[in-house]
């Protein structure tokens, strides 16, 4: 329900402030639903389920509006763009710009490579923040 209640109050605000709206997508619930739908379902969470059918219907609705409302439509790659553009067919190219997210190169530049025997020790951590989704693991395998 994050996405509505951001939605709601991104809409109140631009009519409030009499400001513009810029909406920036990094997915499209109908393909995360698709993906979801025909993940195997030892793969399935709780979680997974609530935000690909309960919520789909809502956020799409939400996104159908922003797409219509907003002055400025930001995706994160070309790919996504296509995405929505496949799928909400009445976005105006013309609002739309691609903004990938950002790399800080000079901070990985700084990153010591680890040696074979630190990459062998059981100190070596991987950390990754994000949501762990059948799919993501499926394209490491």
């Amino acid at each position: 329900m994050r996405l509505v209640s951001v939605a709601f109050l991104c809409s109140r605000l631009k009519k409030a402030l009499r400001r513009p709206l810029v909406t920036t997508y990094h997915g499209v619930p109908f393909y995360e639903l698709r993906d979801f739908v025909n993940s195997p379902t030892r793969y399935w969470t709780l979680g997974d389920l609530g935000y690909s059918l309960l919520e789909f219907p809502l956020n799409d609705m939400l996104i159908r509006s922003s797409v219509r409302n907003s002055e400025r439509i930001v995706a994160c790659s070309r790919a996504m763009l296509e995405e929505l553009g496949t799928f909400y067919q009445n976005i105006d190219l013309k609002k739309t710009i691609v903004i990938h997210n950002g790399v800080n190169f000079e901070e990985i530049e700084k990153i010591e490579r680890c040696s074979k025997e630190q990459e062998d020790s059981d100190d070596l951590s991987i950390v990754f923040v994000g949501r762990l989704y059948y799919l993501k693991e499926s394209h490491i395998s």
